[in-house]
């Protein structure tokens, strides 16, 4: 006695259909999440050193991550060329001015790019030049006060400056200890 179905075919089908569009919605919730399908503003940019500088590094700007190095290459002056993308979502703090640093940690944890905004209102055009904090350009910018970039945390001289209060208070400490042992003698 053979065993039929009388739809199997259709019931095969429409399986194989759910599957290949379940898939397909997967797919875009995915790419929507990976900016697939978000629109990336290039731009350009030079320092004198590409230590800690690679592609696929993340640029910053407040602590969040506004765009990444595309490409990276040395050029012919022996400087280093950067090719960079700044995503959609952030691209109305590209203006005149703007300014990339490269911050490289004292004690060796990390390299960051920091992107500082200029204090202009006019927007730059994609694949403009945004100078780096290495060039003289981007020196002069920040001289002339047109870059929006926060004074530095030195975090080693802010904990230096905290020893010497400590210090007094574990001396106040011992000669009260002190005064204390001498009492109880």
């Amino acid at each position: 006695m053979k065993f039929r179905i009388k739809y199997a075919d259709q019931i095969v089908g429409t399986f194989v259909l759910l599957a290949l569009v379940l898939l397909a919605g997967i797919l875009v919730l995915m790419g929507g999440k990976q900016r697939w399908f978000a629109k990336d503003y290039e731009y350009q940019s030079r320092f004198n050193s590409g230590a800690g500088v690679s592609a696929g590094t993340g640029i910053f700007y407040k602590g969040f991550q506004i765009g990444r190095i595309q490409k990276i290459f040395l050029n012919h002056d022996n400087m280093v060329d950067a090719t960079f993308v700044i995503y959609d979502t952030y691209i109305d703090k590209v203006t005149e001015n703007s300014l990339l640093e490269l911050v490289i940690s004292p004690i060796g944890l990390g390299n960051q790019l920091l992107f500082h905004p200029g204090k202009s209102q006019v927007h730059l055009p994609e694949k403009s030049f945004i100078p780096s904090y290495d060039l003289p350009e981007g020196r002069s910018l920040v001289e002339q006060d047109l870059v929006d970039r926060p004074p530095k945390d030195d975090t080693i001289s802010r904990l230096l400056s905290n020893i010497n209060p400590l210090v007094e208070n574990v001396n106040d400490t011992v000669v009260q200890l002190k005064k204390t042992l001498l009492i109880l003698n």
